[in-house]
């Protein structure tokens, strides 16, 4: 679950909500360690048997590259069964002090082809899925190339039919979102704080008078 929030924060330059994903990874590890320090041998083995996706070991080693430590990464090593590390991606992390000039065209069309034939269109949950139906960005290997860029290493040019679809457009970073103009979080957050209910037209009013009429609102 965390892997696809990091992905999408790299991806659009938030470094700032990593700080805040991490908290919430923090918070999710000390519950599951209460939880389970008394759990039976069973369920003790149901849970190292857990499957880690290669795209969420990718995912922490970008946090990494980019000066983040997320402190879920050396428990990673003691789950999943069969392959395991970060599997198709191990090339992209052992090359990643050298020219990707020299990476053949054919290890960028399989880590493609991975992409399209992991994203989840079924629906069974994230717990299940390693990319999920927004996916159709490949917002990993796009991070790779950000990350390298952002290092300044070298990127490739891509030759695969994915790459030359609006699915592979860089975002307009800064994206422009503005919490204060999101009338949807704004109603949440007038609801709880003066504990009555608002509808999205008084919120739409509320906003304008605050921000003006021609304020660009986010619903």
């Amino acid at each position: 679950m965390f892997a696809h929030s990091i992905n999408y924060a790299i991806y659009i330059g938030r470094y700032d909500l990593i700080d805040a994903i991490i908290k919430n990874i923090v918070t999710s590890m000390e519950k599951d360690r209460d939880e389970y320090k008394n759990a039976d041998s069973a369920t003790i083995n149901m849970i190292k048997e857990a499957f880690v996706y290669p795209s969420t070991y990718l995912a922490n080693f970008l946090l990494e590259k980019i000066g983040f430590r997320n402190p879920s990464t050396e428990e990673l090593a003691h789950y999943g069964t069969g392959d395991q590390g970060p599997g198709v991606y191990k090339q992209l992390i052992e090359k990643w002090n050298d020219s990707y000039a020299e990476v053949e065209d054919c290890y960028w069309d399989e880590l493609c082809e991975y992409h399209l034939n992991r994203i989840a269109v079924a629906g069974h949950g994230w717990e299940k899925e390693e990319l999920c139906y927004y996916d159709l960005i490949p917002m990993e290997l796009m991070n790779v190339f950000k990350v390298r860029e952002k290092l300044g290493l070298d990127a490739p040019v891509i030759k695969h039919e994915l790459f030359n679809t609006i699915m592979a457009t860089p975002p307009v970073v800064p994206t422009g979102y503005n919490a204060d103009l999101d009338v949807k979080l704004q109603m949440v957050e007038w609801t709880i704080k003066h504990e009555k209910v608002y509808t999205q037209a008084e919120i739409v009013q509320q906003l304008a008078e605050e921000h003006g009429e021609g304020a660009d609102l986010f619903f």
